[in-house]
Parts: structure tokens; sequence; C-alpha cells
């Protein structure tokens, strides 16, 4: 089969060799120790009828020592399939996929050349290639309830064999031909549940991938109030999760039934299959009591060993689901691989980058320290309350005093004052050294961190209209591209799609609306570049249209002119901005600088 193939081609080559030996001598040792404690059960039985005390202790007391080989060699066989599964397999079935997946930008690049994309390459290496392993190894093994398919295979071989030589050879056709029928029913059954739990753990890796990216984009999703919309897709993919494994209950009933039918009916056939081969067998004088309880004993013995073939198919199921999801990373990779040797067959070469221009010359920037009137304490200086008495009236934000500490740092910032309001006349740029708080001073202003003192005002982040928050690596979801615009907010195609294609060609990506349908859905921040995806977080400024926007560093993948395209429109449409940022370029569209020291203190 393909499945067994392609996991033994990248098994480990002797190791592989080493490990089925081993396998199968302790599995004949099982095997063996097996079929003697059911074979003895007659001899047994008739060293209690004859009143032999002395044979019936004596073949007790060999029975337990075999017994006790058997389970010995069972543990040696559970630990070494452990160790060749959980550590060579799996380093021979991960290290190759983890080579082609860190190499030539392959992450990105299955996520785009490929009709269904994959996205969860990282889930898939992390969790799929494990749970592959352990399901070769639980059906391969076995776990200490059962043997797998090897240690099952000769113990089954060991009980047949021995029941045709004490018994009749009858029987054992007529237990063969009763588990064939039995197992034919099993594995149907079981290949049609194989789409089902592939299609299940599709979906919880959906899911997964979900939490993974809510997780790291918490921050950037917080500043925008996007919870409502994350809520609503991780509600989805929940119930997805739920639906799909819903699917399987069925099936899995119908599994489960017909299996343990079987095991319910391995005491009555043991019985039976005997008798039928003892009512016609045509000479009938070797037949007694003892060989009764021994054929059926040795039966018994076959078929519980062959009811583990019907348990193994579940797992059988499970290991062909992750097995394709596995091989799907697998043909990405590849092709991936061949697109890439065409590339350097055939000498493709990237372009030089680009030139950047000369930064525009500044214009006069008033720093706000310099307007502060001296006060009674000292002459310490308040930095916004006084300096900002030109504000009109409607101001939106407003920091009075505030201080607060970096959260798991000693390091605190103080001295927060200043006041923002619409229009663009009087926009505030947060300036200082790296590391100093400038980012800081915004996460407190949106209610992520707490302010040890003063005083904060500022509207709901839930006001679009009031206030926008643009990141520097703005959050792009897995939704249409409309919902890259329109986010926090959902993407209606009917009412948005002019809105979402002006905003778009107000950032210089119209031609974006070209290339994918706004209601198309991709991987972005694989599709888009670093300049598109804050191209994409200014659009929403454009599309909201707020009057205030609290911009950290949101141009700094621009190239100049475009950055100065854009803030020129903010500041045309009375825009009030609260930026941080480090270009020289970004000055000339704020009125007032407030200074952070490299100790905290404005």
């Amino acid at each position: 089969m393909p499945t067994a193939t392609w996991i033994l081609a990248h098994s480990g080559g002797w190791r592989t060799a080493a490990f089925l030996i081993v396998q199968l001598a302790l599995s004949s040792v099982y095997g063996y120790a097996n079929t003697f404690v059911y074979g003895s059960s007659g001899d047994l039985a008739g060293a209690v009828t004859r009143d032999d005390k002395r044979a019936f202790l004596s073949m007790a007391a060999w029975m337990l020592a075999v017994a006790g080989g058997g389970a010995l060699a069972q543990s040696i066989l559970l630990f070494t399939g452990d160790l060749f599964c959980n550590k060579y397999l799996l380093a021979s079935l991960s290290q190759p996929l983890l080579q082609a997946y860190a190499a030539n930008d392959a992450a990105v690049r299955i996520t785009l050349t490929r009709p269904l994309p994959i996205v969860d390459g990282d889930v898939r290496l992390s969790t799929d290639v494990p749970t592959l392993c352990r399901q070769v190894k639980n059906v391969a093994v076995g776990t200490p309830m059962y043997l797998g398919w090897i240690g099952t295979t000769v113990t089954v071989g060991f009980a047949l064999g021995v029941l045709g030589q004490t018994a009749s050879w009858l029987l054992v056709l007529y237990t063969a031909l009763y588990f064939a029928v039995v197992a034919s029913v099993s594995v149907i059954t079981s290949r049609v549940n194989v789409p089902f739990e592939a299609a299940a753990a599709a979906r919880s890796s959906r899911l997964t991938s979900l939490y993974c990216r809510l997780y790291m984009k918490s921050e950037a999703v917080a500043f925008l109030e996007g919870e409502s919309l994350e809520r609503q897709r991780l509600v989805t993919a929940v119930e997805g999760v739920a639906r799909a494994q819903h699917a399987t209950v069925p099936r899995r009933f119908v599994m489960n039934t017909w299996s343990l039918s079987f095991y319910w009916m391995e005491a009555v056939a043991s019985c039976v299959i005997p008798a039928v081969g003892w009512i016609l067998t045509p000479d009938r004088a070797g037949l007694n009591a003892d060989n009764f309880v021994t054929s059926s004993a040795l039966v018994y013995t076959a078929l519980d060993n062959m009811s583990v073939f019907l348990l193994l198919s579940s797992e059988w199921t499970c290991l062909v689901a992750a097995y394709g999801r596995v091989s799907e990373l697998r043909d990405a990779l590849l092709e991936v691989r061949r697109e890439e040797s065409m590339r350097t067959r055939d000498g493709v070469t990237s372009l030089p980058p680009s030139t950047p221009t000369e930064s525009e010359p500044l214009t006069s920037t008033r720093d706000v320290a310099s307007l502060l009137p001296p006060t009674h304490d000292d002459g310490a200086r308040h930095n916004a309350a006084a300096a900002l008495l030109l504000v009109r009236e409607g101001e939106l934000i407003e920091c009075d005093e505030v201080r607060f500490r970096i959260p798991n740092s000693e390091r605190t910032v103080s001295g927060v004052s200043f006041r923002v309001s619409p229009g663009g006349g009087c926009n505030v740029l947060i300036v200082g050294p790296s590391g100093c708080g400038k980012s800081s001073i915004l996460r407190v202003l949106a209610g992520l961190w707490p302010a040890c003192g003063g005083e904060i005002r500022r509207p709901p982040l839930s006001e679009t209209k009031s206030i926008l928050f643009v990141p520097q690596r703005p959050y792009l979801t897995d939704g249409a591209l409309g919902e890259q615009v329109t986010y926090p907010e959902p993407f209606a195609p009917d009412r948005s799609s002019d809105a979402v294609r002006s905003a778009l060609a107000e950032v210089g990506l119209g031609e974006l609306a070209g290339r994918f349908a706004l209601t198309d859905t991709q991987a972005w921040p694989d599709v888009l570049s670093g300049g598109e995806q804050q191209r994409v977080g200014l659009a929403r400024v454009f599309y909201h249209g707020p009057r205030l926007v609290v911009m950290d560093e949101g141009t700094s993948a621009l190239d100049e002119d475009a950055e100065r395209d854009i803030l020129s429109s903010l500041t045309r449409r009375g825009v009030g901005l609260l930026s941080v940022a480090h270009r020289s370029t970004v000055r000339p569209y704020h009125q007032y600088l407030l200074r952070v020291g490299a100790d905290g203190v404005c």
C-alpha cells in the first residue's frame, strides 16, 4: 500500500530491518507462550478429571513460567516499538520535511503556488508527523492492551498451526472462514470512515492554526477592537470541528458494534466450531473431553487475536488520515523543489533593490517642552496640560501626567501628558531612543497595559469613526480581501465593495483589487509584502474615516513618496495624528513632539 511503502522507505534503512527482525523474534516467543498456555488447558482439565494432583501442579507451574516469559517478551516488544517509532521513525520522517520546509522560502511558497494552498505547514510538522509515528507504532507493534499486526499475525499462525496438529485442519478452515466474513465487513466500514476522519483532522488543524495566529497577533487585535470578529471566526471553526467529529460518530458506532459483536461471539464460537468439527469427523475414536477443551481454547485464542485486527482497523483509519495530511505537505514541498530546480536551470534572477530617494527637508516642529510654563514645584514642567492650551474644542484624546511600569520589568515611564484633537492642526509625534517606552505609551492609551497614575481620556476603541490604531505590522485575517480593509467590521460585498476599492486606491493598492476579487481568500501575510501590508492597514483609515489615527511606525515600510502622499491626504482630510516614528520624514505632519528620555521621563 502507498502508506506503508512510503513509511518504510523513510524509516531509517538498517534500523528498519533490525526492528522487523526483533519484532518477529519477540512475537514468536509471545505467540509460542500464548499458544502453550491455551493449548495446555485440556491437559490441565484432564489432570483434574483423573484426580492427578502431581500432574496438575506440574502443568500449572509450566503454564505460569511460560506465561511469565510471554509477558516479558511482550514488554520488550512494546519497548523496542516505542524506541523505533518515537525516536528513529520520527526523526527519519521529520528531518527531510523540516529541511525542505525551511529551504528556498518553501514555508511561504507552499501557501501560494498550489490550487489548495497549505497554510498550516507548521501544524502538520508539529502535530501530524508525531501522530503518524504514534499510529504506526499502535498498528505495527500495539499497546499494552493488545499487540499490533506483527505480533497478532505470528500469534494467530501459532494458534492455528497447533489447532490443526492437535485436532483437525477442518477446524482451522472453519475458524478462518468465520473470521474472513467478519473481517471483510470491518474493512469496508473502516474504508468508508477514512475520509471523515481526515476531514476531522483537517478541521482540528485549522482550529489550532487560528488559535496560534490569534495568540501571536493578540495585541494588534486588541488595538483594533477585533475581538468580536475573531470570536465569531473561532466559534465557526469550533462548530466545524464539532460537525466533522459528529460525522464520524455514526460510522465509529457501526465499526465498534461490529467489532464488539465479534468479541462477544468469541466464547460461543470457540465452543460451536470444535463441536461442529466433532460432529462432522468420521472417526471419533480419538475424541474426548480433554481434546475438546484444548480445541476450544485454541479456537478461542485464535479468534481473540483475530479480533485485534478489527480493533486495529480504527487505528489504521487514523493512521491513513494522518498520512494523508503529511503526504500533502510532502507533495507541496516536492513541487516547490521542482519549481526551484526549473528556476535555477532557466537562470531566472531577481531585480536589484531600488535606490531610496533623498528625504524631504524638515519643516519647523515646535517641541512641546518649549511651550511649557514653569510651575511652583521647583520649576518642574507639565508636558501637555499647559502646552496645548491652543487645542480646539472637541479633542478626542488627553493624557494628564500618566505614569506606568512596563510589565515584567522595573522600568517606568512618567510625565506623559498631551492632548490631540482632530483637524490636523494639533498632531503629536512621540520620539525618543529605542526601548525608551514610546510604543508602551500607546499600549497604555489603548488599555492593554494598566497605568499607575494620571488620567487618560479617549473615545472607545470600538468607535472606528472616532479613533483607529495603525500598528507597524497590521493584523491580517485569513478572510476575504475586502475584510482586510473593513476589519474589525465584517465585509459585506453588496454594501462595502465600492468603499473598499476607493480605500485601496487611496493607498496605492488599486491594482490589488484587480489581481484578486474582494471575496478571494488567501494567506494574506504571505501574499502581500511588508509595504503592502502597511498600506492595507492604512486603507482601513480611509475606509472607516476616523477623526483620529494612532500610528506606531505605521509607514515605516513605505517609500518616502508613498508616505508623503498618504500622510498629506490624511492631513487634508483633517485627521488628527498621534504617531510613534523614527523616520524624520514623518515630522512635517506633526506640530508637537513628545520626547521620551532613555530613563522613561517625558
